[in-house]
């Protein structure tokens, strides 16, 4: 049976939601039309669903479109991201009939703790978008799925993860201090610490949204900005005013967020925050998405991190890498083998059919 990955995949596209536009996902696309009603493949004996593989596709497909700020991703990233999903499916399940082989068992400590972490991240993101109490039964429903099958994802996902460390074992693989300390160098673009920006925020938007609203909308929430601006120019603190009035999540923070990379702030707050001090209110700052009050709190600046500071996490990613190839070295071999791995699923055909013609003009 496919691991089930509902609660990271609500999680994944809880944080999507946050902060764009939903892809467009839902509708049939060309993945779906070519996805088989039965399995869509065979490991060793055990069925991968259409089910299991059409989640997973989807939540990828979700995370990707994110990163690329679309809301309509194109066939070529369907059909890739479908490949992408198709192998870590047919992977994973090697890698857990091996752990089961090997009897590898995943500790119940680290289980719960895993667990425990996962709905405290659901319900901290869930709560501050509704600004409602959040009960881990309500996660566990927008999820789709039981406690007990939630649990046994991370059961099986530790059996993975040991059955992949133990194959890096027997290969051999370590990273030693010069392969640490040469990648430190060759890679100094990596360690650079970017500067950060400490805000509080006021946010008004206008009714009932930025894309929908009249002018006459624009003009109220314009007038409101202004009255939270006047209340604050008479004594009152920051915090209390954007707890009243601010359409932030944020708001039952003061407004709070916390400090964040310079570089990734919106346009609007980051040339306000150049020209002031830690302490300084701006004024009153328009965008396409409404109207807001910036506090500066503090600045970062971008400075280099020292090797003894990233030594430990250079000699983790190397050593990820490596157990990676590792796996990969032990996976090929059974999936390329039909008597072991049988594909139903053949999307190759599908993307082949959308390359240009050799030699046709790009």
């Amino acid at each position: 049976m496919i691991v089930r990955i509902a609660l990271t995949a609500l999680l994944c596209l809880a944080t999507a939601a946050a902060v764009a536009q939903a892809p467009d996902i839902e509708r049939m696309d060309l993945v779906e039309r070519a996805t088989p009603d039965g399995p869509v493949a065979r490991v060793r004996g055990t069925s991968i669903s259409r089910g299991a593989f059409l989640y997973l596709y989807k939540t990828q497909l979700a995370e990707l479109a994110q990163l690329q700020q679309t809301a309509n991703p194109s066939d070529d990233l369907r059909v890739r991201t479908a490949l992408a999903t198709l192998a870590e499916l047919v992977r994973r399940e090697v890698m857990w009939q091996e752990g089961v082989k090997r009897g590898i068992k995943a500790p119940e400590g680290e289980v719960q703790e895993r667990y425990q972490a996962q709905m405290d991240r659901l319900r901290e993101f869930l709560e501050r978008s509704s600004g409602e109490a959040v009960t881990e039964a309500q996660i566990l429903e927008r999820a789709g799925q039981p406690k007990e099958q939630a649990l046994e994802q991370i059961r099986k996902s530790l059996v993975v993860r040991g059955a992949a460390e133990a194959i890096a074992k027997e290969q051999g693989v370590t990273v030693s201090d010069a392969t640490v300390a040469t990648y430190f160098e060759e890679h100094p673009e990596y360690f650079e610490r970017s500067g950060g920006t400490h805000l509080k925020h006021i946010f008004i938007e206008p009714k009932p949204s930025a894309e929908e609203a009249t002018e006459e909308a624009w003009d109220a929430a314009q007038r409101s900005i202004e009255k939270a601006q006047a209340r604050m120019r008479a004594g009152e603190r920051f915090e209390t005013v954007a707890r009243d009035v601010s359409d932030s999540p944020r708001a039952a923070e003061g407004g709070d967020l916390g400090m964040q990379p310079t570089a990734m702030l919106p346009k609007a707050y980051a040339e306000a925050a150049a020209a002031m001090k830690p302490g300084d209110t701006s004024g009153i700052l328009r965008d396409k998405h409404g109207f807001h009050i910036i506090r500066l709190v503090a600045v970062e600046d971008a400075q280099s991190v020292p090797f003894s500071e990233a030594k430990d996490a250079i000699r983790r990613r190397l050593e990820a890498d490596a157990r990676e190839r590792a796996v990969a070295a032990f996976v090929e071999p059974i999936v390329a083998d039909p008597k072991e791995v049988r594909i139903f699923l053949q999307l190759e055909r599908t993307l082949a059919g959308m390359m240009p013609p050799e030699g046709a003009d790009s």
